[in-house]
C-alpha cells in the first residue's frame, strides 16, 4: 500500500508537468507558426506521444477548433465536439484566463487548460485556449506492475530475513539455550555435577562457562554442607521450629534420646519436655533472648517419653528474613546427662571426702588429747627419776 500510494504521487506530479510541457509546447507553436496547417501538423505531432491523448486548440469567440490531435475535430465550433466536457473546461478557462486542472485518480488520466492570446490583423487580439488531455492509464498499468513486484521482492526478502533468523536463532540461541535447560534438570533430577556444553565464545558459551562454574562451586559447597550436616546429626539432637516454637524438623538424635518418635513431635511445642526442675522465669528469660532476635545457651533439664530426666546443653539460633522478621528457630542440642551424673558423683565424693576430712580431724584431736594427758604424767616423773641420785646400773633401767 504505501508502494502504491508513493507510485501514484510520483504519477500525479509527473502527469501534471507533462501536461503543462505539452501545453505550453502548443501555446508556443500557435503563437510562432503562422501556417494553419503547420499548426495541425505539429498538434497531431504532439497527440501521437504514448500518454498524449488529446491536444486541443481554440480562439475567436465563439471559440471555435482551429487544430485537434483528432482531426474530424478540426475547425468545428467548440460547442458541437463530442465531449462536452472538453468545451465546457476550455469555456471556463478563456472566462477566467487561468489554468485549470482536472485530475481523475480512479481513470488516471488529467486535463489541463492554459489560456492564450491570439492576435488578429487589425491589431487586437482574441482569446483561446489550448487543451491537452494526459491518458497515463498504460503508464499505470506498467507502475502496478512494478509495484506488485517491488512488494513480492520485499515480502521475498522479508520471507528470507525471517527464516534466516530463525535458523541462526534456532542455531545459536534456542538450541544452545535448550542444552542449559536440559543439563538444569539433569542436576536437579539425576546428576547434580552435570555440566553444560561451552558450544561458542559467544555470550551463550560464556553463559555455559559461567553455569559450569557456578555449578561446581556449588557442588562443593554442598559437600561441605553435606560432610559438616553429617557430622552434626551424629553428634547433636537438631530441632527446627517455626516463628511461633511449633516443632518442624527433628533429627534422628532426637527421637534416639527422647524417645519420641518425629511424627510424634512435629507440629507440638517443647511443652511436653519439661520437668519441674526449672522455674517459669527460666523459660520466660529464654523466649525474650531469642524473640528479640539474639542466640541463647542454657542447660535444660527434660523428660523423656518414659518419664526419665536427661540433661542438655541448648543453643538456639533465631533465623531472620528478607525484611528482619523472625521466620523459624534451629536448636544445636547436646546431651550432656552423663556430664551432668559425673558432676554430682563428684560433689558426693567431695562431700564424702570433706566429711572423713573432717572425721580423721576429730579422731586426731581426740588422740591427741587422750594420750597427751598420760604421757604429761610420765614424762615428768622420768624427769624427776633422772634428777634424783641413781647409781649407772639403775639408771640405765
Amino acid at each position: 500500500v504505501m508502494i502504491k500510494e508513493s507510485a501514484t504521487r510520483q504519477l500525479r506530479e509527473r502527469l501534471q508537468t507533462h501536461a503543462q510541457i505539452v501545453a505550453h509546447a502548443a501555446v508556443q507553436a500557435t503563437e510562432s507558426i503562422l501556417d494553419r496547417q503547420d499548426i495541425c501538423t505539429f498538434v497531431n505531432a504532439l497527440g501521437a506521444e504514448s500518454d498524449v491523448s488529446l491536444v486541443l486548440i481554440a480562439r475567436n469567440t465563439p471559440l471555435r477548433v482551429i487544430a485537434s490531435s483528432r482531426n474530424a475535430w478540426t475547425d468545428r465550433p467548440l460547442t458541437d465536439i463530442p465531449d462536452r466536457l472538453f468545451a465546457d473546461e476550455m469555456q471556463r478557462c478563456v472566462a477566467s484566463q487561468e489554468k485549470r486542472f482536472r485530475l481523475d485518480d480512479q481513470e488516471h488520466t488529467l486535463w489541463c487548460v492554459v489560456p492564450m492570446a491570439f492576435s488578429r490583423s487589425g491589431g487586437d487580439q482574441a482569446l483561446g485556449a489550448v487543451m491537452v488531455h494526459i491518458d497515463a492509464r498504460p503508464t499505470w498499468a506498467l507502475v502496478t506492475a512494478w509495484a506488485w513486484r517491488v512488494a513480492a521482492w520485499f515480502l521475498a526478502s522479508i520471507a528470507v530475513a525471517v527464516l534466516l533468523t530463525a535458523f541462526l536463532i534456532t542455531r545459536y540461541v534456542k538450541r544452545p539455550i535448550a542444552a542449559i535447560t536440559a543439563v538444569i534438570k539433569r542436576r536437579k533430577n539425576e546428576d547434580p555435577m552435570a555440566s553444560a556444553p561451552v558450544l561458542s565464545a559467544d555470550e551463550i558459551g560464556v553463559l555455559s562457562a559461567a553455569l559450569n562454574r557456578a555449578n561446581a562451586a556449588a557442588g562443593s559447597a554442598m559437600y561441605e554442607i553435606a560432610n559438616l550436616n553429617r557430622a552434626l546429626n551424629l553428634s547433636a539432637i537438631v530441632e527446627v521450629t517455626d516463628d511461633k516454637g511449633r516443632i518442624t524438623f527433628v533429627n534422628e538424635n532426637f527421637s534416639r534420646i527422647s524417645g519420641y518418635a518425629a511424627d510424634e513431635v512435629l507440629g507440638r511445642t517443647h511443652s511436653f519436655l519439661k520437668s519441674e526442675h526449672h522455674e517459669p522465669e527460666f523459660f520466660a528469660t529464654m523466649w525474650q533472648t531469642i524473640a528479640s532476635g539474639e542466640v541463647w545457651r542454657g542447660e535444660i533439664k527434660n523428660l523423656k517419653k518414659d518419664g526419665t530426666e536427661y540433661w542438655v546443653d541448648t543453643t538456639i539460633v533465631p533465623a531472620l528474613d528478607a525484611e528482619g522478621c523472625i521466620e523459624k528457630f534451629t536448636g544445636i542440642v547436646f546431651d550432656i546427662t552423663d556430664q551432668k551424673h559425673a558432676e554430682e558423683d563428684l560433689v558426693e565424693a567431695r562431700n564424702a571426702a570433706e566429711a572423713a576430712s573432717r572425721a580423721k580431724s576429730d579422731f586426731l584431736a581426740t588422740m591427741s588429747h587422750e594420750i597427751r594427758t598420760p604421757m604429761n604424767g610420765i614424762i615428768g616423773f622420768a624427769n624427776l627419776l633422772l634428777e634424783s641420785e641413781l647409781q649407772g646400773d639403775q639408771r640405765e633401767s
